[in-house]
Order: C-alpha cells, then structure tokens, then sequence
C-alpha cells in the first residue's frame, strides 16, 4: 500500500511540473534590465502587471514603475501610461489583463501607437502571443519566455509569411547576449494592403482635396511598399465589417473632427469656411433713385414747396384784401418754374415776396445742381440694390442657413453669450441633398455655410454666386487622414505628409489640380461687391459743391446790392 501511494506522488509530481513556476536566474535578470533599457524611453513611466506571478518584476533601472495585481482595486491619480511589462501564464491571462487595463485610468487606446509592450510569458506557445496582441493593434512587443530565461522573441505582423498581421508564422528569436538593440520602426510592409475609405458625397463635391489625399496615399504606399485598395460608401454599399479590425490598415478621408475610436493625422490641406448668399438683385433706375433719396428726404421737397406756396399766397392775399384762387394756381406755377428752370415770369413787388422767392431761388438752385450736373445718373449707374455684406445682415434677414457636412456648424467659435451664433445655429438647417445649395443663385430665400471648395465646385457652372468671408466667428476645416487609433501607421503617414509640406511638394500638386479643374481664373476667386452708391460715398463731392454754391450765393447778394447802391446813387 506504501508502494501504491509513493508511485500515485511520483505521477502527480510528473504531471505537474510544467506548472513549477521557475525561480529568475541572473541570466534572466540580465536580460531583463537590457531589454529594458532597450525598448523603454528614459524616465519613461512604465506599469509592471503582475498576474498573480510573483519573483519577476525586478526593479527598472532608469523608469518610474508602478505594480499592479490583476483583479484587486487600484488607485491611481495620474495620467495616461503608454509602456508596460506583462506577466502571463497563459492567453486567458493576457484577456484578462487587457479586460482589467481597459477599465482603468492609466489606459488609453490612443497612445498604442507610441507605446512598448514587454511580455514576460511562461506561456510556451509564443504565436498565439502574438496573435491575441496583433488583433488589438498591439504591434511593439517584445517576449521574453521564462523557461528559456535569455532569449528575446520579436515578430513582423507585416512580413510575408505572418500573412498581414493574421498569423504569427515569422518569429525572430535571438539570444539576449547577442542583442545590440531593438527597433519598432516599420518602414516595409510587403506588399500587405493599405484601404483607402471615401464615400460618393465626398467624391461629388471636394474633388481637388480627393485628389491630392490619393495622390498622398499612392505616395505612401510607394515609400512603405504596401498596395492601396480604395472602397467607397454608398447608400446601397455601406462600410465592410471586415476593415474594422485594428490589425487591418484602413484609412478614412475626414474633416479633423471627434470620431470614436479614430485619431487625426497631421493636416494635409486648410479650407476656409464661406457663407454663400443670394447675390443683389438688379434694379430699375427709378428703384435706384428711391433706394438712395428715402422717403424722409422727399417729404422736406414736397413740404418746403407747399409751404412756400401757402405763404406766398397767404401774404398776396393779405395784400390785396382778398383770397383767390387763381392767385394761388398763378403763385404754385411760377415756384414751378423757379424749381424747375431757374426762372420767374414776374417778380413780385412786395419786399416780403421778393424775400420768399430769393430764400427759395437759392434752394432751387440746390435742387437744379444735383439734376443738371448728373449726379442722380452716376448715383444709379450700379442698378444693383444693396448686398448682404455681412453675417450680421445676414442673420437680420433671417434666411435659413444650409450646411452640407453636420460638422460645420460644429467649427462656429463657442460664445454663449453671442445672439449672432445662436441666431446661426437657429436658422441652420441640414441638407438632405446638396444640390440645393446650387439652387442659392437662383432663389433668394436660402444661404449657406459652405467650404471654399464646394463654392469653387458651383462656380466651375454657375456665375451668379455671391460669398462672405469672416474668419472671427469660424474656424478653419483641416483636411486630414483619420486611422483606428493605435495602430502605428499613424507615424508613417505624419511623416510623409511633414516632408510633402517641408519641401513645397504640397502646395504645387494643389496648384496644379486645380487649375486643371477650374482653369486659372478661378484660383483668385473675387467676391462681387456690386452695390448701389450712397450719398455718404459721394459726400466729398457735395461738400465741394456746396462750397462752389456757397461763393456763388455771395456774388449774387453781392451784385445785387452794388445795383441797389447805383440805383440810389450811392456812388
């Protein structure tokens, strides 16, 4: 019976041993301050997870480090983390340790990208590894296998045989003594694809910047060896679940705005926001000369000649001792005459009438001025009425504003304080179908907030469009390269884009799109400013001529005073 249970402890023993946890030798306590100090920046915060193995979080010799027991409350108070060394036993406790960092605080899905991961595993499968770690975009890992204590496994998900990130087939193992250094930085991905993700309203209205961002990816993909797919959304062929995968290098052309789980590139183009507005109605000459002399200046004329006709006859009247009526026909014909040719058929002989009629004579010659000179003609030559010339004109019609991309109205500044943002964004209205911001040159009843692009887009078939420019209440749209975030292609395309702009390459691929869409003339589009003359544009000119009347009233009074003098032989 002895016997029995002696060899039932040898069998268990045997099959337990893989579960023996190793003790760290200092072989391995040397290749884990190496490595180390090989993938993680100095002074660099790192999170050591400890998985419930105790022996293998040595101290890091330059790092501020952190330990944290998988399943146990924390308490953290600082930011994000982006380096961290991961004890594991199996890849359910890498699911685990990912279920647990992904609720945490130090945590962000964003800093993948940047971030280094180093995997002390006594899990001996090291392909399944790699592969749970490729799924989540999880590509700067290094694995140190404990039980072979100082060899360092490293694998490419872009190289041929891992077949894109899918299978971790190629495996680089080498042993710690030999390791010079290790570098993350992918610059070949073998001919894996890169998918370009564009939808047909972006295709149809922002062509020049769709060109540009392909002409980018192809130079992308020329510098990274890698093959550009591109798939365009529909309303019959949406976006492919396959391309969600974070393993899966997909691209979107975007707006620089939040998109969950994307990040922005660097900008590769800036378009200016516009207000597109109905343009100014033509207008008759008569509408003209009643837009520009209002009705307050036609009631002074009408006013000022009935009531010097009122008193010219009230003071006739009282000097012949009789009201008649064929006086005041006679009196009203004669003011008539002054008003219209200069001139009186009799002057009167009463001194009150004599200075009646010189009072208004001098008026009159004001009115004849402004007529006979053609100052009324070069007042009306525009026969435009008055334009909207502002956002705030704008706002006071109360036009409903049309915008094309939801976004936009997102770029309006904050001000809560401002009626004319909240009045914007009252009136603002989505469109369902862009073409009816085609329809602005035509009715009058609609406005829009639009880029300079799409309005250049209009212009190529319509002419009669009118735009406002007003950089204070509206930021720029940056045109940019959205990518799930954390995947480290973000670095690749950032670092093409800088050097495109750096060397100029940018400015001149754009120059020549559009001009080879839009012909020259339209790359300096100018706003038509066609408006109707006020009397305050021309007030120089009154103010010379009233000066010239003026010093031809004096001369006048003058002369007649000397005739007065000579007449009564004052000389």
């Amino acid at each position: 019976m002895s016997r029995l249970a002696v060899i039932t402890l040898l069998v268990s023993l045997y099959q337990s041993i893989d579960c023996i946890i190793p003790a760290p030798t200092s072989n391995f306590s040397e290749c884990f301050a190496k490595v180390s100090d090989f993938i993680f920046k100095v002074d660099s915060a790192v999170a050591v997870v400890n998985n419930h193995i105790d022996g293998y979080t040595s101290n890091l010799r330059s790092n501020p480090s952190m330990f944290i027991d998988v399943g146990k409350p924390m308490v953290y108070t600082g930011g994000y983390v982006e380096h961290y060394i991961i004890n594991i036993d199996s890849v359910d406790a890498l699911s685990k340790t990912f279920h647990y960092l992904l609720r945490a605080k130090m945590w962000r899905s964003k800093s993948f990208a940047e971030g280094h991961f180093l995997i002390l595993s006594l899990y001996k499968n090291i392909s399944e590894v790699f592969e749970f770690l490729w799924k989540r975009a999880i590509f700067n890992v290094v694995i140190l296998e404990l039980s072979t204590a100082d060899v360092v496994y490293q694998s490419n998900p872009f190289s041929v045989q891992n077949s894109c990130g899918t299978k971790a087939v190629d495996i680089d193992s080498s042993s710690c003594k030999l390791l010079k250094s290790i570098n993350f930085k992918r610059t070949n991905f073998n001919g894996c694809p890169l998918w370009l993700v564009t939808t047909d309203i972006y295709i149809n209205y922002t062509v020049p910047s769709l060109k540009l961002s392909l002409l980018l990816i192809d130079l992308i993909g020329l510098n990274f060896n890698t093959t550009v797919n591109r798939y365009v959304m529909n309303k019959t062929q949406m976006f492919p679940f396959s391309l969600f995968k974070r393993s899966v290098i997909t691209i979107f052309i975007s707006t620089d705005s939040p998109m969950a789980e994307y990040v922005s590139s660097e900008r590769y183009y800036i378009h200016d926001l516009v207000w597109l507005v109905p343009p100014p109605k033509k207008m008759t000459s008569f509408e003209a000369l009643l837009h520009i002399f209002q009705i307050e200046l036609w009631i002074f004329v009408i006013s000022t000649i009935v009531i010097t006709v009122l008193v010219w006859w009230l003071i006739l009247s009282i000097v012949n001792q009789k009201f008649c009526l064929n006086d005041f026909y006679n009196i009203f014909v004669n003011l008539i005459c002054v008003t219209i040719w200069g001139t009186i058929s009799k002057l009167p002989k009463n001194n009150a009438l004599k200075c009646i009629i010189t009072v208004y004579m001098i008026y009159s010659i004001h009115i004849q001025t402004a007529y006979t000179s053609g100052l009324i003609k070069a007042l009306t030559i525009p026969l435009y009425e008055r334009g909207i010339q502002s956002v705030s004109d704008l706002v006071s019609l109360n036009l409903s504003i049309y915008t094309h991309d939801e976004t936009l109205l997102n770029l309006l500044l904050i001000d809560k304080n401002s009626t004319l943002i909240s009045n914007i964004k009252k009136n603002n209205l989505q469109l369902t179908n862009n073409s009816k911001l085609w329809d602005i040159s035509s009715f009058r009843n609609c406005s829009g907030l639009v880029t300079e692009q799409l309005v250049n887009h209009i212009k190529s078939f319509s002419n009669s469009i009118r735009i406002i420019r007003n950089n204070s209440i509206v930021r720029k749209v940056d045109e940019v390269f959205k990518i799930r975030s954390g995947h480290y292609f973000l670095q690749h395309i950032n670092y093409i884009i800088r050097n495109v702009f750096e060397s100029g390459i940018n400015k001149k691929l754009w120059n020549d799109i559009f001009i080879g869409m839009y012909g020259r003339n339209q790359q300096s589009f100018v706003n038509s400013s066609a408006q109707v003359l006020t009397l305050k544009h021309l007030y120089i000119v009154f103010a010379i001529l009233l000066v010239g009347l003026l010093f031809s009233s004096a001369v006048f009074c003058g002369e007649i005073a000397i005739t007065w003098c000579v007449n009564h032989k004052f000389f």
